[in-house]
């Protein structure tokens, strides 16, 4: 994990490929329990296996071991998480991404 983006003045990780840690994403959304990541993660598992068999970077990817260990998610799939946890921090993070 080499690359750093901040929301709210917070870092959040990004791995190789430029995804997103939820974890972070979710500390930054004020890490309400009904909202972690893998919670996310089971709602939405129709879409994410379809997103999965697509050829390219995987759009979510969990390492479970190491210091970076978690879920990280592509651009949309983080905005996804985003609009699910709270619209308005959506925003924030788009405009931070454009910013980029």
């Amino acid at each position: 994990m080499n690359k750093i983006f901040q929301l709210h003045g917070i870092d959040v990780k990004m791995d190789q490929e430029g995804r997103y840690s939820l974890e972070d994403l979710h500390f930054v959304s004020g890490s309400e329990k009904r909202y972690k990541p893998s919670t996310w993660l089971r709602e939405n598992a129709k879409e994410l296996i379809a997103g999965l068999l697509q050829p390219g970077p995987r759009p979510v990817m969990v390492y479970t071991t190491g210091e970076n260990r978690g879920t990280y998610a592509s651009k949309e799939y983080a905005s996804d998480y985003l609009c699910w946890v709270d619209p308005e921090l959506f925003v924030d993070f788009l405009y931070a991404f454009m910013g980029e």
